[in-house]
């Protein structure tokens, strides 16, 4: 159980956290933002895990918007990524759009084989259905 909390807390805290990040390591996140972007659209096939790995560095920035962007342009490539789907329920429940958060809480469950991810979403999922 605590390991499902400290997981849940891995993901989740960059997108609600209002604390402020240094601009140096802004910088630092923006250009590694940039060579990843790089490499994703020059990559053929295109490959949803660099999308994957753009918005978790938007979301350590705590810019949902260009997060959610790249984690649904991952989906547009692999529509059973879990990870895509954990990260945009998040990013829904942060926006208060609950009825996207729990079709993606759902998906998440329905596609991810980590045990930490489907516990999550079975949380996720009992508190928006009960709302």
């Amino acid at each position: 159980m605590k390991k499902i909390f400290y997981t849940s807390l891995f993901f989740i805290f960059p997108l609600i956290s209002s604390a402020q990040i240094n601009p140096q390591e802004i910088k630092r996140i923006k250009e590694e933002i940039s060579k990843i972007q790089s490499q994703a659209d020059s990559a053929n096939p295109k490959r949803a895990d660099l999308f994957v790995k753009i918005g978790k560095l938007y979301s350590q920035i705590n810019d949902a918007d260009n997060a959610q962007i790249s984690f649904e342009k991952a989906l547009e490539i692999d529509p059973k990524n879990d990870e895509a789907h954990f990260m945009l329920a998040l990013i829904f429940e942060k926006k208060k759009i609950d009825n996207k958060a729990l079709e993606h809480w759902k998906k998440c469950l329905e596609f991810t084989s980590n045990a930490s991810f489907k516990a999550i979403a079975e949380k996720h999922i009992n508190y928006l259905s009960r709302k």
